[in-house]
């Protein structure tokens, strides 16, 4: 199965990261765009919507320092639905390595690639949210 793996250097501690992967408000400033559902807080279950593709995640958050999405049913291109997406978070005193990881996937194909190169883009604006925060 493939998988997809990024490694990011932020300027920002992992207290000023935690909420944009865990509340609305956050999610929505770099990944899902205002078209949010979400239950808990931290978010625990979310669904979001770009046009016609609908996602829907079970998370668990761990101690502030993992974040574990697992993907119970999507339309998303690639073939996201029973994917795990995981966003580690390694204090770095003023700054974060995020490691990210989106595993799982059945097949590489141009789905998988296209999800590959969307994540480097959404890491990119959570990059950019979240250093913006840190100032």
């Amino acid at each position: 199965m493939p998988d997809i793996f990024d490694t990011r250097h932020i300027t920002a501690t992992p207290d000023t990261m935690w909420p944009f992967l865990t509340t609305k408000s956050g999610l929505e400033s770099w990944w899902t765009i205002g078209k949010t559902e979400v239950a808990g807080d931290p978010v625990e279950h979310f669904r979001f919507a770009s046009g016609p593709v609908v996602t829907e995640l079970v998370t668990e958050a761990i101690d502030a320092t993992r974040l574990s999405s697992r993907c119970i049913d999507s339309n998303a291109p690639g073939g996201w639905t029973d994917t795990i997406i995981t966003f580690d978070l390694i204090d770095e005193g003023q700054a974060t390595r995020l490691e990210f990881a989106h595993r799982g996937f059945a097949q590489d194909n141009d789905g998988f690639r296209r999800v590959t190169a969307g994540w480097s883009q959404y890491l990119d604006q959570l990059k950019t949210a979240a250093e913006a925060a840190q100032s």
